[in-house]
């Protein structure tokens, strides 16, 4: 059977390099995703990680915490109690702020481009496949192919995330 609805969530590094790429139906919840991906992340070494501010969650910053981990999400909907102002001030220090304020230019273009690469660019985003299978294999062979196309354009020293050389040999 065809989904309701279909999501991709994929993290990516400071460069925007997709580092991990998950497609799920509707019905899997945002929090496992994230509990996967972060599991993931920590075991390959990673010490930071950044999300929108539907990751802003106390316990999930605290259990990263003690890992050894420091979760940066911009805490909007946070109260004012002293944990909420503590963690607040943590996201307000310099290099923290930083790097919540470059998340946009590290992980929302490679949704667009993984969108072209699936020749899915209307406004729907609409894939030319369906099932749940055909669509997880679309979608990730969109992420392979714009992985490949950044590691050819850092060989040759071109725009890293250019893919328009890619888009005409696919065309």
């Amino acid at each position: 059977t065809t989904p309701a609805a279909t999501w991709m969530a994929s993290t990516t590094n400071a460069a925007g390099f997709p580092q991990l790429a998950q497609v799920e139906t509707a019905s899997v919840s945002e929090a496992a995703i994230c509990r996967q991906q972060e599991a993931a992340l920590v075991s390959r070494g990673a010490t930071t990680l950044v999300g929108d501010d539907a990751y802003t969650n106390l316990h999930r910053v605290t259990r990263a915490a003690k890992a050894g981990v420091a979760w940066l999400a911009p805490g909007l909907r946070l109260g004012n109690g002293p944990k909420q102002q503590a963690y607040k001030k943590f996201i307000g220090e310099p290099e923290n702020a930083a790097l919540l304020s470059r998340r946009k230019t590290m992980i929302e273009p490679v949704f667009d481009l993984v969108s072209q690469l699936a020749f899915a660019s209307d406004n729907h985003k609409q894939l030319p496949v369906s099932r749940q299978t055909r669509v997880e294999t679309h979608l990730l062979l969109a992420v392979w192919l714009l992985q490949i196309a950044m590691i050819v354009n850092s060989i040759y020293g071109l725009p890293l995330r250019g893919i328009g050389h890619l888009m005409s040999v696919l065309t």
